[in-house]
C-alpha cells in the first residue's frame, strides 16, 4: 500500500472511501450503511468511493454484491412460495381458479369479466414490479399495484401486449403455414397444430424475454418497437439469457401439458393449468429480473439514450 491510501484511523487497512465532511480516508469499517447513501463513522457525513466506478449507495452496492454472487437460479423457482409476500401469489392463483370456475357455470360471465378485467390490468404492473424489485436486490414479492394509478396501468398494459405480441407473431405464422386456426380453442382440439405453435413460441420468446425486462426496468415505451436493442440485450446475457428463456419455456410447456392431460376432468385441468400459469408468470418474472441485476452495467449502456 503506499502512503495516502490507507485508513485514516486503520493504518493497516486499505482506503476504499472518501468522507465528503471531514475528508479523511476510510476503510469499509469505517463506513456504515444508511438506508440509501453510505456514511463516515467519524462525522456522519457523506462516504464516497475513492474510485469513481464503484457504487456510491447501498442499493447500488448491494446490486454489486448480488452480482457477484454465484447464480442460484432454485431460489427464482422457489421465490413465489416464499417469505411474508407469498401471500399475494396465493391471492393471485385465487382469483385465477375462480375465474374457472366462473367460467364453467352458467351465468358466471358477469364474474368471470369482472375476475379476468381485475387481472388483465394488474398482472403486468405486477410482474413489472417483480423484475425492478429482483434488480433493486429486493427477495420480498412486491405490494398490489396501485389500480388509481391509470398512467402506469396503461403503461403496463400496452408494454405487456407487445411483449406477447413479439412471442406470439412467429407462433401465429407459424400455424397460417401449417393451416391451423389462431384461435386457442382450435388449437387444443388439433394435435397437429401444437408442434407448430411450440415451435414458434420458442422462436419468439428470446426476444420477448429481454423486451419484458426493458420496459419494466427502464419504463419507455418506445422498446416494445426496439427490437434490435433487445437482440442486442440477449446477446449481452450470454449464457444466462439462453438460461433463462430455457426456464421460463419449461414453465410454459409444463402449463400447457398439466392442462391438455387434465382437461378431461371437470375443473381440475383448467384449476391446475391455473396454478401452472400462476406460479410461471412470478417465477419467470423473477428469472428475468435476475439476468437483468446481474448484467446490469452492459444492459444499461444498451437500453439507456
Amino acid at each position: 500500500m503506499t502512503p495516502g491510501q490507507t485508513c485514516a484511523a486503520h493504518p493497516g487497512a486499505a482506503a476504499a472511501f472518501r468522507c465528503d465532511g471531514c475528508g479523511r480516508l476510510l476503510c469499509a469499517d469505517c463506513v456504515e450503511h444508511g438506508h440509501r447513501l453510505l456514511f463516515c463513522r467519524h462525522c456522519r457525513e457523506r462516504a464516497l468511493p475513492l474510485d469513481e466506478s464503484l457504487p456510491a449507495t447501498v442499493p447500488a452496492l448491494k446490486r454489486a454484491s448480488l452480482r457477484a454472487r454465484p447464480d442460484r437460479w432454485q431460489e427464482a423457482l422457489a421465490y413465489p412460495l416464499r417469505g411474508q409476500g407469498s401471500m399475494l401469489f396465493w391471492v393471485y392463483l385465487g382469483l385465477m381458479v375462480a375465474a374457472v370456475l366462473a367460467a364453467a357455470f352458467p351465468g358466471g360471465w358477469p364474474l368471470l369479466f369482472l375476475l379476468r378485467t381485475t387481472i388483465c390490468v394488474l398482472m403486468p404492473g405486477l410482474l413489472f414490479a417483480i423484475v425492478r424489485r429482483t434488480v433493486e436486490g429486493d427477495d420480498e414479492l412486491p405490494d398490489w399495484p396501485d389500480i388509481a394509478d391509470l398512467g402506469d396501468r396503461l403503461y403496463e398494459v400496452i408494454g405487456f401486449g407487445g411483449t406477447i405480441a413479439v412471442a406470439f407473431i412467429p407462433a401465429a405464422l407459424a400455424l397460417r403455414l401449417a393451416g391451423c386456426s389462431i384461435l386457442l380453442s382450435a388449437i387444443e382440439s388439433s394435435a397437429r397444430c401444437r408442434l407448430p405453435l411450440g415451435a414458434g413460441l420458442l422462436a419468439g420468446l428470446p426476444l420477448a424475454v429481454p423486451m419484458f425486462g426493458s420496459l419494466a426496468v427502464y419504463q419507455r415505451l418506445d422498446l416494445v418497437f426496439r427490437l434490435n436493442l433487445h437482440a442486442r440485450a440477449l446477446l449481452a446475457g450470454g449464457r444466462d439469457s439462453g438460461r433463462t428463456v430455457l426456464l421460463i419455456s419449461a414453465v410454459l410447456a409444463a402449463s400447457w401439458g398439466l392442462s391438455s392431460a387434465l382437461g378431461g376432468i371437470p375443473l381440475l385441468g383448467g384449476g391446475a393449468a391455473a396454478a401452472m400459469t400462476a406460479y410461471g408468470t412470478f417465477a419467470g418474472a423473477r428469472l428475468v429480473g435476475m439476468m437483468f441485476r446481474k448484467h446490469e452495467p452492459a444492459l444499461d449502456a444498451i437500453y439507456l439514450p
